[in-house]
């Protein structure tokens, strides 16, 4: 998945600016237990549709309260010279 700037902060408890520029495994970043669950529904999906239906799922049961992550706010909104 590719979140829009700022909004993966809704999904996850890490300040995304700590994380920026790295490359993580969605473990790193929410419990390893729901990942296992995860991925053996994905296993067991028979298309995309299905996969797709199931991450959105697992996305929406993971909805924080939305508090932007004004660094990354703050930086997009800084011009560049």
């Amino acid at each position: 998945m590719i979140f829009k700037e700022g909004c993966a902060t809704a999904f996850f408890k890490e300040p995304m600016s700590k994380i920026f520029g790295m490359n993580l495994s969605l473990d790193n970043l929410t419990d390893r237990p729901k990942i296992l669950e995860m991925e053996e529904k994905l296993f067991e999906a028979t298309d995309h549709k299905q996969r797709i239906s199931l991450v959105g799922r697992f996305l929406l049961s993971e909805l924080k309260d939305i508090r932007p992550d004004m660094l990354i706010f703050e930086t997009k909104l800084t011009p560049r010279e």
